[in-house]
């Protein structure tokens, strides 16, 4: 269901790196490297979804990873919850201790 690697599991990396305490503008860089790296796949399925009968154009943004597209959803969890750090907590169950623990298991 994440077809182009920009909605779950692209906000999914984005909150991993946040959680590993990777810049807020490397975070965004990041995603959306998801562009050039899935750009021959993407544009193969723009053609597809226009053949069906969407536009090119909202075929074009839906496969698209926009920085305004995970800035919605970063502003979403913190009108939720306050805070990136707040959700991480109460829904993944990432406290400071558990966050340590991934830091130091992933970083060096």
């Amino acid at each position: 269901h994440c077809t182009a690697g920009k909605d779950r599991t692209g906000v999914g990396a984005a909150l991993i790196l946040y959680a590993l305490g990777v810049n807020e503008a490397s975070i965004y860089q990041d995603y959306e490297a998801t562009n050039e790296f899935r750009k021959d796949y993407n544009e193969q399925y723009v053609k597809t979804l226009v053949a069906q009968g969407l536009s090119e154009n909202a075929a074009r943004n839906m496969m698209a990873a926009k920085a305004t597209y995970l800035n919605a959803a970063f502003d979403a969890i913190k009108t939720q919850y306050g805070s990136i750090d707040n959700f991480l907590e109460k829904e993944i169950e990432l406290t400071p201790e558990n966050k340590a623990i991934l830091q130091s298991k992933f970083l060096y």
